[in-house]
C-alpha cells in the first residue's frame, strides 16, 4: 500500500525534527565543560564523544556515515525516535481535526 502524502509529510517532519535534535545535543555535548573533554579509548586512540567533524568522534554531524557508527546503537535509536515523533505529530493532527468536530454537527 503506498502512502499517502500526508503520510509522507509527517514522514520527513519527524526526521526533520530528529535531525535539529540531534545537532542541538550534539553542540551541547561538545561544548560541554566536561562532556567536550571527555575521550573513548579505542585501539590505542583517544576518540572524543562527540565532534562537528565528518568521521571523527563517537557521534558527528554525518553520523550516517561515520565508521565509528558500528560501535553505537544510532540507527536503532533514531529509527525509534523517528516513530514516536510520527505518533505525536499524528496525535496532533487528529487532536485539530477533532476540534473542528463541533462545525459540522
Amino acid at each position: 500500500m503506498d502512502k499517502t502524502f500526508l503520510e509522507k509529510r509527517i514522514r520527513e517532519r519527524a526526521e526533520e525534527q530528529f535531525e535539529k535534535d540531534y545537532e542541538h545535543i550534539l553542540n551541547q555535548i561538545v561544548h560541554h565543560p566536561i562532556f567536550g573533554k571527555l575521550k573513548i579509548k579505542q585501539e590505542d586512540k583517544d576518540i572524543p564523544i562527540a565532534n562537528f567533524g565528518c568521521n571523527y568522534g563517537y557521534f558527528n554531524g554525518d553520523q550516517e556515515s561515520n565508521s565509528r557508527n558500528k560501535h553505537t546503537n544510532f540507527d536503532q535509536v533514531k529509527e525509534k525516535v523517528i516513530e514516536e515523533y510520527i505518533k505525536e505529530e499524528t496525535d496532533r493532527i487528529l487532536e485539530r481535526i477533532g476540534q473542528l468536530d463541533y462545525l459540522y454537527r
